[in-house]
């Protein structure tokens, strides 16, 4: 069964009473994410991320371009990044300017031509605990249809502007579930306080599938 509530009552269930006092416990997607990857919240960073996308992406249902955004910007930050442990995007506005979508064969329309549309994302990086975490901003808004990356929650121990790159984090035991996990975790376009909950669920999930198979259903 799936439980909905308000924004001041996702606050008031963030919130307990014992002998009249009330105490407050105040739950980020950073520390769920520091939480879920077993790394302490100084090596999880968020960016804010403007892309540029083609017809077709301008065009796909948000979770469809959530899922293409997070395989674009990963597949960025493997060459941008050191000791990178997952990927994730918690927001996503759209701009689609002149695009149309109205048209049924532009939907299904691949193209590598950008278009007047663009997309801001919000992106949560996790590094490795224990490994140099270092993130090139500025080759990373060299890569093909990043217009800016914005530092958001950038803790002193990521490194922003290193003279190298080292090689990227070939994972332990944990890396053969990673991609399908990390997927797992972030179930759809996150904000605000749903963002919160979104995100405490997500990393639940992820935990639960490392000690028994879960099967989620399409919706």
């Amino acid at each position: 069964m799936l439980l909905q509530s308000t924004p001041e009552q996702a606050l008031q269930d963030g919130e307990s009473s014992v002998g009249g006092d009330v105490f407050e416990f105040k739950t980020t997607p950073i520390s769920m994410m520091a939480k879920a990857f077993d790394v302490p919240e100084d090596r999880v960073a968020t960016f804010r991320v403007s892309m540029q996308l083609t017809s077709a992406e301008a065009c796909m249902p948000a979770t469809e371009l959530q899922t293409t955004a997070r395989a674009t910007l990963e597949d960025y930050l493997s060459t941008t990044a050191s000791a990178l442990r997952t990927v994730q995007i918690t927001s996503l506005s759209v701009d689609r300017g002149a695009v149309q979508c109205a048209r049924r064969g532009l939907r299904g329309r691949r193209s590598s031509s950008y278009s007047e549309a663009a997309a801001e994302v919000t992106l949560l990086v996790v590094f490795v605990e224990g490994s140099s975490s270092v993130i090139s901003l500025d080759k990373l808004q060299t890569m093909p249809g990043i217009h800016a990356v914005e530092p958001l929650t950038l803790s002193p121990k990521i490194d922003t502007a290193p003279d190298s790159i080292a090689d990227p984090y070939d994972g332990s035991s944990d890396s053969s579930d990673g991609s399908s996990s990390n997927t797992a975790l972030i179930g759809g376009i996150a904000g605000g306080v749903g963002g919160v909950l979104l995100l405490a669920g997500g990393a639940m999930l992820w935990m639960r599938s490392r000690a028994e198979p879960v099967m989620v259903d399409a919706v």
